[in-house]
């Protein structure tokens, strides 16, 4: 795998740590960023996810795509450390890392919004189905009450028919 060129120790090119740090290809040569420079902040912002985007995608996409936002807000989160560690205030330099943390979590929160919606809307759904099953249910009960009482009636006008013989 890669080597840590000033120690010479292994080192596997997928470990999961590497997630935390932006990853740039500069002359053929992979490095990992611990912090962006301004231009890169500035040109990697985007906007957050509206929740009328969020419902047209299946469990699965919004599934996904909250784990890659948390994976961004980690990825923030060791920037943000790294610069308080490096300054020692963090808002001095970075005001670009607090707004994209922000755009992450109002997405992360609206993809709970949507998945509630339709927790909502599947209960309520069971809930009709459970509603309309009971009164099928009790329209049959009802049904055999009305038949077994025909039955009844009718035995005994028979019975009656032919004692009055």
């Amino acid at each position: 795998g890669a080597r840590r060129p000033h120690l010479g120790i292994p080192v596997n090119p997928n470990h999961g740590l590497y997630a935390f740090f932006r990853k740039k290809i500069k002359d053929d040569k992979e490095t990992y960023e611990t912090l962006e420079d301004a231009d890169g902040l500035l040109s990697s912002a985007g906007r957050s996810w509206s929740a009328a985007e969020l419902r047209r995608k299946s469990f699965r996409d919004l599934h996904t795509l909250w784990y890659v936002l948390l994976r961004e807000r980690n990825l923030l989160s060791s920037q943000w450390e790294e610069m308080r560690r490096i300054t020692g205030a963090p808002g001095a330099v970075g005001g670009g890392l607090g707004r994209h943390e922000i755009k992450c979590r109002k997405s992360m929160a609206r993809i709970k919004y949507v998945i509630n919606e339709r927790r909502l809307a599947y209960e309520g759904a069971i809930e009709i189905f459970e509603d309309q099953k009971r009164a099928a249910r009790g329209e049959r009960q009802r049904g055999k009450r009305q038949s077994r009482r025909d039955i009844i009636i009718h035995k005994r006008k028979v019975t009656r028919t032919k004692l009055m013989e």
